[in-house]
């Protein structure tokens, strides 16, 4: 097709490459690869006309050609027909030989698609004898085709990078579209090839040519070209069949490219997992469905000190202790269970027994066979867990210097102030009952310091219950909580409804005092907030745990409005109470619906149960 600015082989056979002065192209190199797309019109699918099976029935192509009186007119009858199987043979060695040698240049160049190329022109040209073989590819869209390899026998020149816009030659790419092979013997008349007349054909001589598409599957990716300069040439059967393994060789050539880019970028993505699985500090592994290790970390091996064969093959039960191992499996078995990535937290020693704590994901996955696998990655939040119980250690320091300090100001205030007040009131009735009855001036003051004195008992003992009641030591807690919703109903006019159901004989000291404390906080966040007028508050046992329901028919957390003044954590202070000793804290609520508070606390097995004193 289209004249090319040409590129010359020196003695080395290297090609030196020219751009075409007159026509700015963007040269495609082959080394970075083809993007090989069809061209996406209708009739891409539709069956091309069956290739001839054998070069045998060339002869009889010739015989007509012959009996036509294309042939000089001295070559007749016999003489004739010898001439056209002598030249037909000619040609199917030629063709033979030049298929023979292309296809063991594929084998030695496989992969580098230049190379393979400039083989397949040369040897085209060569065997059919003509000036012009080329390779042309469509683009991405198929909107464009551009010349890849372009060889010019008579000069023995090679050239490249033209371009033509499908839209212009719409006869044409249909064609390609539709037909196994363009034998175009007239190419200048030829429906499928008369609109390169004027603009291609005429200025450099063609007159004949013989294009075959080339296929990637079903897909159109190309054509190569076969251009013949001189009279018209009629194209045999055998020629349009060589064209035709051409186009075959060169679709070869283009697979064997395409396979090379995929093995490179294999390649190139395999080592980019390894290099990122390598360098990561997390612990990374695959399972197959028999949760046997094929694939750890170099991370995974130098923390348990082995190597790839040391664990390929192997499960869990087979590296690690029975109780990690039945962990570690459980954990496996729910993923491929549910098919759904888990985050959890896992406890393997290092080989040196020293305990670890991770935080783990593992999900499934599948292969391109459709093998299932478990895949996990690990870090190890050790350090994090030990800090954490630190931290979680310094607070519950903190609660309990806190509660000893209550406690002390309880007793100061209930044996030192509060005795201190009771005697001054014992004084000041006293000195009233002594007060003549003409001085009721002197006798009504009396009377109201008697009152405040009173009052400020009352006062005096609800701070001392409040930071630490006699009763919970003394009583335990039910009672300790029954004296504060009594306290609690009279203050607020809420109503509350206690059940205690069977609990422990005593409950541990520090399950006490977390479950009064909660106890309070609740009722205070009911008062402030809730806008209830009812209350439940019910306490059993369950099971190995202690569990506490405080229940409120108010406006519920999303609706209430938020105290005029900061005055704690609230919640949070709950749930780190209830975290100190191993348990949970759960809340329930939703606008105009109440709130649930539930908190559970396990106890130990040492506890039995007894009806609650009351």
């Amino acid at each position: 097709m289209f004249n090319h600015t040409s590129r010359r082989k020196s003695d080395a056979g290297k090609i030196v490459s020219k751009k075409n002065k007159s026509t700015p192209v963007a040269v495609m190199d082959p080394d970075e690869g083809v993007q090989l797309h069809g061209s996406g019109r209708e009739g891409a699918n539709e069956p091309a006309p069956g290739r001839v099976e054998s070069f045998h029935g060339a002869a009889e192509e010739f015989e007509e050609t012959a009996n036509g009186g294309e042939w000089d007119s001295r070559l007749t009858g016999a003489k004739a027909r010898e001439k056209v199987l002598s030249d037909s043979e000619s040609r199917l060695r030629k063709q033979s030989a030049a298929l023979a040698d292309l296809t063991h240049a594929r084998a030695h160049y496989r992969g580098d698609l230049r190379a393979v190329l400039r083989g397949i022109t040369e040897a085209a040209a060569r065997a059919l004898e003509v000036e012009r073989a080329s390779v042309w590819l469509f683009n991405q869209d198929a909107s464009q085709v551009r010349c890849f390899e372009l060889y010019e026998r008579r000069l023995d020149f090679h050239s490249e990078g033209v371009e033509l816009t499908v839209r212009n030659y719409p006869a044409y790419f249909q064609a390609l579209e539709r037909d196994f092979i363009i034998a175009a013997h007239h190419a200048r008349t030829d429906p499928r090839t008369r609109e390169f007349t004027d603009d291609y054909l005429g200025p450099l001589g063609i007159t004949s040519m013989l294009d075959a598409p080339i296929r990637l599957g079903e897909k159109l990716v190309g054509v190569v070209c076969h251009e013949h300069i001189g009279p018209p040439r009629r194209w045999t059967s055998d020629e349009q069949n060589f064209a035709g393994s051409i186009a075959d060789l060169t679709s070869l050539a283009l697979e064997d490219m395409e396979l090379k880019r995929t093995e490179a970028a294999l390649r190139e993505s395999e080592t980019r997992f390894s290099s990122f699985m390598n360098n990561t500090s997390a612990l990374a592994w695959m399972k197959d469905g028999g949760f046997r290790y094929v694939y750890v970390n170099q991370p995974f091996e130098r923390f348990f000190g082995c190597s790839p064969q040391d664990i390929a093959g192997k499960d869990d039960f087979e590296l690690f202790s029975m109780e990690t191992a039945r962990e570690l499996r459980a954990n496996d078995e729910k993923v491929l269970n549910t098919d759904e990535t888990l985050q959890t937290f896992e406890r393997v020693p290092s080989p040196d027994g020293q305990p670890h704590s991770w935080l783990v994901f593992k999900f499934p996955f599948r292969d391109a066979t459709r093998k299932r696998f478990v895949g996990g990655i690990a870090i190890d939040i050790t350090e994090r867990c030990r800090a954490e119980e630190a931290l979680r250690g310094l607070s519950r320091r903190i609660v309990a210097a806190q509660e000893a300090e209550r406690h002390r100001v309880a007793r100061e205030l209930h044996d030192s102030v509060n005795q201190m007040l009771a005697s001054a009131r014992f004084r000041v009735q006293s000195i009233r009952g002594k007060i003549s009855n003409d001085n009721e001036q002197l006798a009504d003051e009396a009377a109201k310091a008697s009152e405040l004195l009173e009052h400020a008992l009352q006062e005096v003992r609800r701070i001392s219950r409040n930071l630490r009641p006699s009763e919970l030591d003394d009583l335990g807690l039910p009672a300790a909580a029954r004296s504060l919703c009594e306290e609690f109903q009279k203050r607020t006019g809420i109503t509350c409804d206690l059940n205690f159901g069977r609990l422990p004989k005593r409950v541990p000291a520090d399950v006490e005092l977390t479950f009064y404390r909660i106890i309070q906080e609740a009722l205070t966040n009911v008062e402030k907030h809730a806008r209830a007028s009812r209350l439940a508050l019910d306490m059993a046992r369950e099971g190995s745990s202690l569990r506490l329901l405080v229940q409120d028919d108010g406006c519920g957390l999303e609706d209430a409005k938020p105290p005029k003044k900061k005055s704690g954590f609230g919640l949070v202070n709950m749930r780190e109470r209830a975290a100190f000793l191993g348990g949970t804290l759960e809340v329930i609520s939703s606008p105009g619906q109440g709130t649930e508070i539930v908190v559970k606390v396990p106890l130990g097995r040492s506890f039995n149960a007894e009806p609650a004193r009351t």
